[in-house]
């Protein structure tokens, strides 16, 4: 596979953008747009065409506005060459065989795609100078590939926005023409993209494939978002845009719960590193709160940091109601339980207590810590 370039450093560290973009190039899904090649039928999605290619944009602007399907005017036009460019707009990577690299180039020079015609001398240059340092080896395949990390898509995201949000730095007008879905939330309207929001979403792919949309005197679908706050969306619309959201003490906790209730695991995970790294900040002495949210949302990693936050303090948790209730919960947890059998909390903090002790000074008040514990276990009669 590695010889062959069927594994590429860039499919090793995909992340989920990267799976979504070629997941939209691969199925039909939601697509406005068809090119007919020579006979044959090729579907895309003029968001993300317009996104990645002025030549395209301008043309969805102005002759292509309304079309639905458009026809290739000349034959030198090949099939496998303008879907090896598609593959390119969409993912960032071009992988083609040297016989059919004319037929590339000449398309990329068409839709002035002067990065990528860069991008396929440079690669050419590389594959004549290993075949000349290397007697007997011929290469015969390109590979081109591009970061995509989500500012590629800045202006659609801007463009969603638009309505609640005016953008200085881009005319909105110019992208409002690829919107397919309008969402109310609170009092705001967002100028959406299903294509966008369903392909990195379960929650909104289930949304909109129910009957229950309203619509809008432009005939597009109006959908009313319950549950997030209008302030809250456009750092959700951020991530699904431009896979990226900047994360702060006072809207990290509420990303956290969003992104469980639309169904964006990477999004979660992300928030909930971020409250982690900062549970002083965010948090403060509700910790045991925050605990029991870990686990409800199963995000282990920010469970762990609850377990290690709680040992670092345990003087100033062994006291409070709240811990005393958790141990009691996590001790009646265990069905059926004996006298000798763990409890969860239990050992999770007596392990961080005791992993990372070497000076002596660190062994007593580790002792301290685990009478603490003990005594604590004592008082409920719980055996651990």
């Amino acid at each position: 596979l590695l010889s062959n370039k069927v594994v590429t450093s860039k499919i090793k560290s995909r992340n989920s953008f990267d799976q979504f973009l070629l997941q939209c190039l691969e199925n039909n899904d939601y697509s406005d747009i068809c090119f007919k090649i020579n006979g044959v039928k090729i579907w895309a999605h003029k968001c993300i065409l317009s996104s990645r290619s002025r030549y395209f944009l301008t043309h969805f602007q102005t002759d292509w506005r309304y079309k639905k399907s458009v026809s290739a005017k000349t034959s030198k036009v090949k099939v496998d060459a303008f879907k090896h460019i598609l593959e390119y707009l969409y993912t960032g990577r071009l992988s083609v065989v040297k016989d059919s690299l004319d037929d590339v180039i000449m398309l990329a020079k068409m839709f002035k795609l002067s990065t990528l015609v860069t991008e396929i001398d440079k690669s050419l240059k590389k594959m004549n100078a290993l075949e000349l340092t290397k007697p007997g080896t011929s290469v015969t395949r390109v590979v081109v590939e591009q970061v995509i990390d989500g500012a590629e898509f800045e202006n659609l995201y801007h463009a969603a926005l638009c309505s609640t949000y005016p953008s200085s730095s881009i005319n909105c007008n110019i992208y409002s023409c690829f919107d397919d879905i309008n969402l109310k939330v609170e009092n705001s309207l967002f100028y959406c993209h299903k294509v966008f929001l369903c392909g990195r979403s379960d929650y909104f792919r289930a949304l909109c494939s129910e009957h229950f949309g309203l619509t809008s005197g432009d005939n597009k679908d109006v959908r009313v978002i319950e549950n997030i706050s209008s302030a809250i969306f456009p750092s959700l619309l951020s991530f699904i845009y431009r896979n990226q959201v900047q994360f702060t003490p006072f809207n990290a906790y509420e990303l956290l719960m969003v992104s469980d209730f639309v169904m964006l695991p990477e999004l979660k995970t992300r928030a909930a590193n971020y409250i982690g790294y900062n549970l002083e900040n965010i948090f403060g002495g509700k910790v045991i709160d925050l605990l029991r949210l870990s686990r409800l949302l199963n995000t282990p990693k920010l469970e762990r940091q609850c377990y290690q936050y709680i040992a670092n303090n345990v003087y100033h948790f062994i006291d409070q109601s709240d811990f005393h209730q958790l141990v009691i919960e996590d001790a009646q947890s265990v069905s059926e339980r004996q006298e000798t059998d763990s409890i969860p909390v239990i050992d999770e903090i007596r392990y961080l207590i005791t992993s990372t002790v070497q000076t002596f000074a660190e062994t007593e008040e580790a002792k301290e810590k685990l009478k603490l514990i003990d005594d604590l276990l004592d008082k409920y009669n719980l055996d651990a």
